[in-house]
């Protein structure tokens, strides 16, 4: 049975594949590779949606957006490292 966490995480990177494969100047797009100005206030965390996308893309192996995009627009590419990469999560969350 899948635990919650990793159906979102399965869910937020099909999501994410369908943000890639738009046009380049999609406001989606900009919005994975864009970073706030300033600082956070205090007491706000520190770990960011951007920056936990950020942490999981590297773990993966993809160097950047545009290798991850790349793989992207091939889907059953995409589908086939999507699942590796829950079933690999699945295992750490046990």
């Amino acid at each position: 049975m899948e635990t919650i966490s990793g159906i979102i995480r399965k869910r937020r990177w099909k999501y994410i594949g369908h943000i890639l494969r738009k046009e380049a100047d999609s406001d989606c797009i900009t919005a994975l590779t864009w970073a706030p100005g300033g600082n956070r206030r205090q007491g706000r965390p520190k770990t960011t949606w951007r920056r936990m996308v950020e942490k999981e893309r590297m773990t993966t192996g993809w160097r950047s957006w545009q290798h991850a995009r790349t793989i992207a627009l091939n889907r059953d590419e995409w589908r086939t490292s999507v699942e590796a990469l829950c079933a690999t999560w699945r295992e750490v969350d046990t």
